[in-house]
Protein backbone atom coordinates (compact mmCIF):
# COMPACT_ATOMS: atom_id res chain seq x y z
CA UNK A 1 0.00 0.00 0.00
CA UNK A 2 1.23 3.17 -0.79
CA UNK A 3 1.11 6.50 1.70
CA UNK A 4 -1.58 8.00 -0.53
CA UNK A 5 -3.87 5.60 0.32
CA UNK A 6 -3.18 5.05 3.81
CA UNK A 7 -4.17 8.91 3.85
CA UNK A 8 -6.96 8.61 2.29
CA UNK A 9 -8.21 5.62 4.18
CA UNK A 10 -7.56 7.39 7.70
CA UNK A 11 -9.60 10.63 6.28
CA UNK A 12 -12.29 8.32 5.37
CA UNK A 13 -12.31 7.05 8.77
CA UNK A 14 -12.01 10.38 10.36
CA UNK A 15 -14.91 11.58 8.38
CA UNK A 16 -17.23 8.21 9.51
CA UNK A 17 -16.07 9.54 13.12
CA UNK A 18 -17.38 12.97 12.70
CA UNK A 19 -20.89 11.44 11.24
CA UNK A 20 -21.22 9.22 13.98
CA UNK A 21 -20.99 12.24 16.52
CA UNK A 22 -22.87 14.18 14.45
CA UNK A 23 -25.27 11.23 14.52
CA UNK A 24 -25.13 11.22 18.23
CA UNK A 25 -25.78 15.21 18.51
CA UNK A 26 -22.45 15.44 19.79
CA UNK A 27 -21.72 18.30 17.61
CA UNK A 28 -18.75 19.43 19.34
CA UNK A 29 -17.01 16.51 18.69
CA UNK A 30 -18.12 16.16 15.03
CA UNK A 31 -17.12 20.33 14.90
CA UNK A 32 -13.39 19.24 16.03
CA UNK A 33 -13.15 16.12 13.58
CA UNK A 34 -14.18 17.47 10.51
CA UNK A 35 -11.52 20.53 11.06
CA UNK A 36 -9.02 18.26 11.29
CA UNK A 37 -9.98 16.61 8.60
CA UNK A 38 -9.46 20.08 6.75
CA UNK A 39 -6.31 20.92 8.30
CA UNK A 40 -4.95 17.70 6.92
CA UNK A 41 -6.40 18.12 3.34
CA UNK A 42 -5.17 21.55 3.00
CA UNK A 43 -1.68 20.19 3.30
CA UNK A 44 -2.58 16.85 0.92
CA UNK A 45 -4.99 17.80 -1.66
CA UNK A 46 -7.60 15.45 -0.99
CA UNK A 47 -10.12 16.82 -2.36
CA UNK A 48 -13.31 14.52 -2.15
CA UNK A 49 -12.73 14.13 1.60
CA UNK A 50 -12.15 18.45 2.04
CA UNK A 51 -15.42 18.83 -0.32
CA UNK A 52 -17.74 16.20 2.24
CA UNK A 53 -16.15 17.64 5.48
CA UNK A 54 -17.35 21.23 4.56
CA UNK A 55 -20.40 19.93 3.76
CA UNK A 56 -21.08 18.41 6.89
CA UNK A 57 -19.47 21.21 8.92
CA UNK A 58 -22.31 23.52 6.99
CA UNK A 59 -24.70 20.64 8.72
CA UNK A 60 -22.87 21.35 12.19
CA UNK A 61 -23.08 25.09 11.65
CA UNK A 62 -26.94 24.45 11.04
CA UNK A 63 -27.57 23.21 14.16
CA UNK A 64 -25.03 25.22 16.16
CA UNK A 65 -27.49 28.18 14.18
CA UNK A 66 -24.55 29.71 13.07
CA UNK A 67 -26.56 30.14 9.36
CA UNK A 68 -23.41 32.27 8.03
CA UNK A 69 -21.11 30.37 8.98
CA UNK A 70 -22.92 26.98 7.54
CA UNK A 71 -23.25 28.94 3.93
CA UNK A 72 -19.92 30.07 4.05
CA UNK A 73 -18.35 26.15 4.57
CA UNK A 74 -21.38 25.15 1.54
CA UNK A 75 -19.95 27.71 -0.65
CA UNK A 76 -16.15 26.41 -0.09
CA UNK A 77 -17.50 22.05 -0.39
CA UNK A 78 -19.26 23.87 -4.24
CA UNK A 79 -15.93 25.76 -5.00
CA UNK A 80 -14.02 22.53 -4.53
CA UNK A 81 -16.22 20.68 -6.74
CA UNK A 82 -16.73 22.97 -9.41
CA UNK A 83 -13.29 23.55 -9.67
CA UNK A 84 -12.05 19.68 -10.03
CA UNK A 85 -14.25 17.94 -13.05
CA UNK A 86 -13.88 14.76 -11.02
CA UNK A 87 -16.66 16.35 -8.80
CA UNK A 88 -18.66 17.55 -11.32
CA UNK A 89 -19.50 14.81 -12.65
CA UNK A 90 -21.08 13.36 -9.76
CA UNK A 91 -23.94 15.57 -9.97
CA UNK A 92 -25.90 14.40 -7.06
CA UNK A 93 -23.53 16.02 -3.91
CA UNK A 94 -23.49 19.15 -5.86
CA UNK A 95 -27.07 19.66 -6.15
CA UNK A 96 -27.92 18.98 -2.59
CA UNK A 97 -24.72 21.26 -1.48
CA UNK A 98 -26.57 24.16 -4.20
CA UNK A 99 -30.10 22.82 -2.48
CA UNK A 100 -28.64 23.43 1.05
CA UNK A 101 -27.47 26.77 0.02
CA UNK A 102 -30.50 27.92 -1.39
CA UNK A 103 -32.37 26.27 1.66
CA UNK A 104 -29.95 28.56 3.86
CA UNK A 105 -30.34 31.38 1.95
CA UNK A 106 -34.12 31.00 2.18
CA UNK A 107 -34.21 31.13 5.82
CA UNK A 108 -31.73 33.86 6.20
CA UNK A 109 -34.51 36.07 4.63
Amino acid sequence: MSDDITQKQYLDILLSKGNCYSGLEDYTVAERIYNEILDITNDKGVLVIEAIAYQNLSDVYIKYNEIERAIESLKKSIEIRIKNDDFYNNSFYLTRAYLSLDKLYNNTS
